[in-house]
């Protein structure tokens, strides 16, 4: 069986040089294969199609925009005159939806889940090209943390994750971990928006089975947090996370 390997760290360093943490976690392939269920697409609408060519995928991601954390089962629409097509975001609060288009198309993608603000964006569709569409930050209904201005970052540290271990590709466990990283000032404020700054993500040691992070940088929020998403490959190992 398989332990956590998460540990809690803090590095302290001078204002001007780079901040940096290690992480690790393991994958595992204690469980035996299951089957995994998809979210459900529910559609209707968008033209009649069965010509390949007139099809377009419109796919996305849907965050937080107060903890960069991936929001699961969120609700997406897409429409436009003749559209009206709906699903929901997985757990890494992505989505993919495929559009039979007749022609180019201006679409609107309604975002909402409860607790969070209703986003509405809009992507202009050519029949046949698939559509990336930037990545949708849900702000929480409420408003305001109470957080003093911080000053500069100085050091940063592992505050949280999602699960302990993860399984290898198709073992029946979960095989993505969030990662959720705080920057603070000399006098351990997380930092503030005025002081936000890119935290990059890369694999150190590793099994080398195809496991990966994402996104591979992000900008802290106003708590002075950044998560990043490892994912597992086909090979069981401990997995090092540097931040």
């Amino acid at each position: 069986m398989v332990i956590a390997m998460f540990k809690k760290g803090k590095l302290l360093l001078g204002t001007s040089a780079a901040l940096l943490i290690l992480a690790a976690v393991l994958i595992n392939s204690c469980k035996p294969a299951t089957e995994v269920t998809s979210p459900q697409t529910t559609s209707t609408g968008g033209g009649t199609g069965g010509d390949t060519t007139n099809k377009s995928i419109v796919s996305g991601q849907v965050i937080s925009s107060l903890t960069g954390i991936p929001v699961d089962s969120a609700f997406i629409q897409i429409i436009s005159q003749s559209i009206y097509l709906t699903t929901l975001t997985d757990s890494l609060g992505k989505y993919s939806i495929t559009l039979n288009l007749t022609n180019n198309a201006n679409i609107f993608i309604i975002t909402f889940k409860s607790g969070y603000n209703q986003d509405t964006s809009t992507a202009y569709i050519t029949r046949g090209i698939n559509y990336t569409v930037p990545v949708i930050r849900l702000s929480p209904t409420s408003s305001g943390n109470g957080q003093r201005p911080s000053g500069d970052p100085v050091s940063i540290f592992l505050t949280s994750q999602t699960t302990p271990s993860i399984g290898v590709v198709e073992s029946g466990s979960p095989e993505t971990a969030g990662l959720t990283f705080e920057v603070q000032d000399s006098a351990g404020v997380p930092i503030d928006l005025n002081h936000s700054v890119k935290v990059n993500f890369s694999l150190g040691t590793r099994p080398n089975g195809g496991e990966y992070v994402s996104p591979a940088s992000v900008f802290t929020n106003d708590l002075g947090q950044a998560t990043v998403n490892l994912t597992s490959g086909t090979k069981a190992g401990v997995v090092q996370i540097i931040a």
